[in-house]
């Protein structure tokens, strides 16, 4: 089901906000719909020693994981958005992240130094991705957070300029240049 394709976004963060599948903007297919999925991601980005499976995660924590994942999508977006005020969805990823930051530790030992997600079984899988996110946010990255023009995907730039306009060009990138091309072909046809 994975594949070096879902591994675009330049950090696991927007990897992790990429976990939908879609051909416009529509983030219609979710591809963490059960423990199963979320598990086969995590073991596909390597994440098992960092995030607890201990017990495994039920359906409950998965929807809950994906509510957040939906929310954090919505607040980063509105980042571009000059003219837009704080967002409903930016307030609400605001909460999400005061509680995560309650429940977690910080540690000292970590260089730069870190908060970590509880080990609470109910709260570790959301924390660590809510506090994943929140590292990128601060970090000086967050200024290259760009969103392909032609799905929801996100990614960090690394071009100069403008740069990379789509999450991959293999996909999006391909299906922009034959849209083009059909669209010349019918105006020089008419």
């Amino acid at each position: 089901m994975w594949s070096k394709a879902n591994l675009v976004g330049g950090h696991l963060a927007l990897d992790f906000l990429n976990t939908v599948g879609d051909t416009g903007k529509t983030r219609d297919t979710n591809h963490l719909a059960s423990p199963r999925d979320f598990v086969s991601w995590i073991d596909f980005c390597g994440l098992r020693a960092a995030i607890s499976m201990d017990p495994a995660p039920t359906q409950e924590v998965i929807t809950d994981l994906v509510r957040f994942r939906e929310t954090a999508y919505r607040a980063v977006v509105s980042i571009f958005d000059e003219t837009a005020h704080q967002s409903r969805d930016s307030r609400r990823y605001e909460n999400y992240l005061k509680r995560a930051v309650q429940r977690a530790t910080f540690d000292t030992r970590a260089k730069p130094l870190a908060w970590r997600a509880t080990k609470e079984p109910d709260h570790h899988i959301l924390d660590s991705f809510v506090l994943l996110l929140d590292d990128l946010l601060r970090s000086a990255d967050v200024v290259r957070i760009r969103q392909c023009e032609r799905c929801s995907w996100l990614f960090l730039n690394s071009g100069r300029g403008h740069g990379r306009r789509w999450c991959n060009m293999a996909t999006c990138g391909n299906r922009h240049k034959v849209e083009a091309h059909r669209e010349r072909s019918r105006t020089t046809e008419s």
